[in-house]
């Protein structure tokens, strides 16, 4: 089937108390490692028997997520993707975030899906542990488009560019494939 490219918004990620504690791990340890990729302050701790589960916070998602998404697709190419708008109106009508999840799992929009990734994070020089990370895609390409991977280059260059916006050479910025 092949692998995609995806960006988005990390929503949940869950690590398994039987591999933590096989490889010695506690839960700050695996928090401090986590915090190296995601900021966990973002998150909320949810434990069980089997598995550690960070939810990102509510309050977040409600207050930032409809303005981020607005601020992310503006940087896309508008062509073809007439859905960000209806995506975003969607999503501020939700009044949770289990409402945002349930339509992010049904897929409605190609600029606003949910799906499951395997990530390994590393704990030591020699260890590694696997994450179960829960994401908000608001970017996928795959290996058709990314043979022509146009879209995904203009949106790093708008993403640098504006995020540069301080130094004017940033304007000369650009990203190509050779």
């Amino acid at each position: 089937m092949g692998q995609f490219l995806q960006l988005g918004i990390i929503h949940k990620l869950a690590v398994s108390k039987e591999k933590m504690n096989a490889l010695g791990l506690s839960v700050e340890k695996v928090k401090d490692e986590l915090n190296k990729e995601v900021d966990m302050a973002l998150y909320d701790l949810f434990e069980n028997d089997d598995v550690i589960t960070f939810v990102l916070k509510e309050s977040f998602v409600m207050q930032q997520l409809s303005s981020f998404l607005r601020f992310q697709y503006s940087l896309y190419d508008q062509d073809g993707f007439s859905s960000f708008e209806t995506a975003i109106q969607a999503i501020s009508a939700l009044s949770n975030l289990q409402q945002i999840v349930e339509m992010a799992e049904e897929k409605r929009f190609p600029c606003f899906q949910n799906n499951r990734i395997a990530h390994d994070i590393q704990v030591s020089n020699w260890k590694s542990l696997r994450v179960e990370i829960s994401l908000f895609v608001i970017f996928l390409e795959g290996k058709i488009f990314m043979e022509c991977c146009d879209s995904f280059l203009n949106f790093i260059t708008k993403a640098v560019r504006e995020s540069s916006k301080q130094w004017s050479i940033s304007g000369a910025f650009g990203c190509f494939i050779d």
